[in-house]
């Protein structure tokens, strides 16, 4: 999942919210005889953007299903883990490998919903 040695899981409302659906829901689920492990699943950068070169990052993000069906995810404008309102209209997360270059557009990254959409994992061709 995430890299727990960092500041991934700070005091901030945003880190805190991503932190909840990393290892409160899977605690939650497993208790309820769920699969723990949540429903990662992989989709498509909709646009290029650019990972922490440090660690491993959970970003908030938008999901959609493109007119040939397969399954987008876009990056959130990222103001800081402090910024709750970018969260608004997001689907989930988005979890970005450290590195310095830009992930371009097209790569498939792992993701996981905090709420349901239709915009489901990538589609073989």
């Amino acid at each position: 999942l995430c890299d727990w040695s960092s500041d991934v899981c700070s005091s901030d409302l945003v880190s805190a919210f991503v932190c909840t659906h990393l290892l409160v829901r899977p605690w939650l689920d497993s208790s309820l005889g769920l699969d723990p492990r949540g429903a990662w699943t992989r989709r498509l950068l909709d646009e290029a953007c650019r990972p922490n070169p440090d660690r491993i990052a959970c970003r908030a993000a938008r999901f959609r299903v493109d007119e040939d069906g397969r399954a987008l995810a876009r990056v959130a404008t990222w103001n800081g883990s402090g910024d709750l309102a970018h969260l608004m209209g997001t689907d989930g997360i988005v979890r970005l490998s450290e590195g310095d270059a830009s992930v371009p557009a097209g790569s498939e990254v792992e993701t996981l919903e905090w709420r349901p959409t239709r915009a489901t994992e990538v589609k073989e061709r």
